[in-house]
């Protein structure tokens, strides 16, 4: 019996495997493309061969793949339903918190407990003292997870039985990086357009600011090695413009940001780290 199984192998999903390996917990996972889990067999995970198989062999499944409607198209197998009287499901895909208040009572309406996270922090923090991610619904079950939890960071939190909580916590998270690497890229290419090196652009911001992270790529003029590149960014983008549509509110920021970052996918840059923008901002549309 394993303590945990994850179901989603991609680069988050793995890297919150292998810190529950590292702090010595029994992980069974499944993925779609068996193919994605050999490298974390190796290192003492367990294959589940299907869905219900992972859900059966641990009390808690952790879920973290493209979208909530992809993690129903999974779990809704009838010989998936069966495993989840009194089983832990512990969302971690990123989606809108209409998602999560959806999501809840289908679970719960088949005997599972429910908890909903949001992961604010970038693949690298996790298992780390940076890492935080946030949860909300079922707050015995986050009690009875909590050592499983803590081991993907520190800056692990319950931040309310109102399931939703997690998720609108992620949306304004997402809003706030997306303005500031907006604005920062921008800045650097006013400063380029007006003959003002980088280096010095960069000087006018604190040691400790973040724009050292974001400028870093351009001037190194390497947009390559990106964990989280412009495609998976401007697929935040486009889900903060579903969640303001959704409730109503202006959806005008998200809506620029993504604008900018489809231009760059259609030019090619898709895979490049979200600093390659600039790309796009040095030309008038």
């Amino acid at each position: 019996m394993s303590d945990i199984s994850i179901l989603g192998l991609g680069p988050m999903g793995s890297a919150l495997c292998r810190a529950l390996i590292e702090r010595g917990r029994k992980v069974t996972v499944w993925n779609r493309s068996p193919a994605k889990a050999e490298a974390l067999v190796k290192l003492g995970a367990d294959s589940a061969v299907s869905v219900a198989a992972a859900v059966r062999s641990s009390p808690v499944t952790l879920v973290c793949v493209d979208n909530y409607q992809t993690t129903r198209a999974l779990v809704q197998a009838h010989d998936v339903v069966s495993q989840l009287p009194g089983h832990i499901v512990v969302e971690l895909s990123t989606g809108t918190p209409k998602d999560a208040r959806e999501a809840e009572p289908w679970f719960v309406g088949h005997g599972a407990r429910y908890l909903d996270g949001a992961i604010l922090c970038g693949i690298p923090a996790i298992g780390t003292a940076r890492g935080l991610l946030l949860y909300s619904g079922d707050r015995k079950a986050f009690e009875r997870c909590r050592p499983l939890l803590a081991a993907l960071g520190e800056g692990t939190r319950f931040v309310g039985e109102d399931i939703a909580t997690a998720a609108t916590l992620d949306m304004a998270w997402l809003s706030r990086i997306a303005a500031e690497y907006t604005g920062i890229y921008h800045g650097a290419v006013i400063c380029q357009s007006e003959g003002v090196n980088l280096d010095l652009y960069s000087s006018v911001f604190p040691e400790n600011d973040g724009a050292h992270f974001w400028l870093e790529p351009l001037k190194k003029n390497d947009f390559g090695n990106a964990t989280a590149d412009v495609v998976v960014w401007n697929k935040a983008a486009k889900l903060m413009a579903k969640q303001a549509r959704e409730v109503g509110i202006s959806s005008e920021v998200p809506d620029l940001v993504a604008d900018i970052l489809t231009r760059a996918e259609m030019a090619g840059y898709g895979r490049e780290r979200v600093a390659a923008m600039v790309k796009i901002l040095r030309q008038a549309p």
